[in-house]
C-alpha cells in the first residue's frame, strides 16, 4: 500500500494550511461521506516512491468537478446520486476526468487502520495545456 502523501508534506516541513497545486490528477471515483463532504483519492510519485493522496471538499468543488466531466459522465453521476439511500457512498465515474486541483494541506486524521492528513480543496479545473 502506498504511504500517505499528506503524511510525507508534514515530515517534509510543510505546515497545515500550506498551498498546493497538483496540476494533473486523474479521478475516477469520489465518496459522499455524508450530505456536504466529498472525498477521492489519487496517487502521486515522489523521488520513485508512491504515494496516496486523500482529497476532501465539499459541494461547491464537487459541482466545478462534475462540471469538468464529459456529457455522459456528468449524467452518471446525477443517476447515481439520485439513487442514494444510503451514506457513505462511492461513485464511480464511467471514464475518468483529470483535472487541476489546488488544495492546502488539512489536519492529521484517523482512519480505521491508520493516520493520514489529507489535502483540502479549494479548486478544480481544466488541467494547463
Amino acid at each position: 500500500m502506498a504511504s500517505d502523501y499528506g503524511l510525507y508534506l508534514h515530515d517534509h516541513g510543510h505546515p497545515a494550511g500550506m498551498s498546493h497545486v497538483f496540476p494533473s490528477v486523474l479521478i475516477d471515483h469520489v465518496s459522499l461521506v455524508d450530505g456536504v463532504h466529498f472525498s477521492t483519492m489519487a496517487n502521486t510519485v515522489v523521488d520513485g516512491t508512491e504515494h496516496a493522496v486523500s482529497f476532501d471538499f465539499g459541494p461547491e468543488v464537487f459541482q466545478q468537478l462534475v462540471g469538468l466531466a464529459p456529457e455522459q459522465v456528468q449524467d452518471q453521476i446525477r443517476a447515481t446520486l439520485r439513487g442514494i439511500t444510503r451514506l457513505p457512498r462511492t461513485i464511480e465515474f464511467s471514464r475518468a476526468v483529470t483535472c487541476r486541483v489546488e488544495a492546502v494541506l488539512g489536519q492529521r486524521q484517523r482512519g480505521r487502520t491508520d493516520e493520514f492528513i489529507p489535502l483540502v480543496v479549494s479548486r478544480v479545473a481544466r488541467e494547463a495545456a
